[in-house]
């Protein structure tokens, strides 16, 4: 399930956030993270069904997912706990470290229980954890406060 995991976490600013959008009748940005192609090829095929409510970006490099951040930055980015390299606590400090990027909010995915994650993440970077596989209306769930 999703839940908020961020130790004295204030969703205040998510919601504001989602209600910036809904006012300015845009999509909710999201950019996902992910190293397993089949996971995101997984995501886009669910999130198509909500493609009227949420523009989903795919990528497999935390390089790119930082790059498509600051050139446009999206409303929430969906980042893998689990990765060769630059894992999700070193995704989430980048992200962190961009004044423009503060507006963001950081959900961490994991086929992983929450209790194995790294604590690092979930109490100083990840705003809300969800499990994989991530279905749509869990995210929005989180995104819109319902969670």
């Amino acid at each position: 399930g999703a839940e908020w995991v961020r130790k004295g976490s204030n969703p205040r600013p998510l919601f504001e956030t989602v209600d910036r959008v809904l006012k300015a009748n845009r999509k909710v940005r999201v950019v996902a993270l992910d190293d397993d192609e089949g996971m995101l090829r997984a995501l886009e095929r669910s999130f198509r069904t909500h493609a009227s409510r949420v523009k989903l970006i795919t990528t497999n490099s935390p390089a790119e997912a930082l790059a498509l951040a600051l050139k446009d930055p999206p409303d929430a980015m969906l980042v893998d706990v689990y990765m060769p390299g630059v894992d999700g606590v070193g995704v989430c400090k980048k992200v962190r470290a961009q004044k423009a990027l503060e507006g963001v909010r950081l959900v961490a995915m994991s086929a992983a229980p929450r209790h194995q994650c790294p604590r690092e993440l979930l109490v100083n970077c990840a705003h809300a954890f969800v499990s994989k596989p991530v279905l749509p209306e869990q995210l929005l769930n989180l995104l819109e406060g319902a969670a």
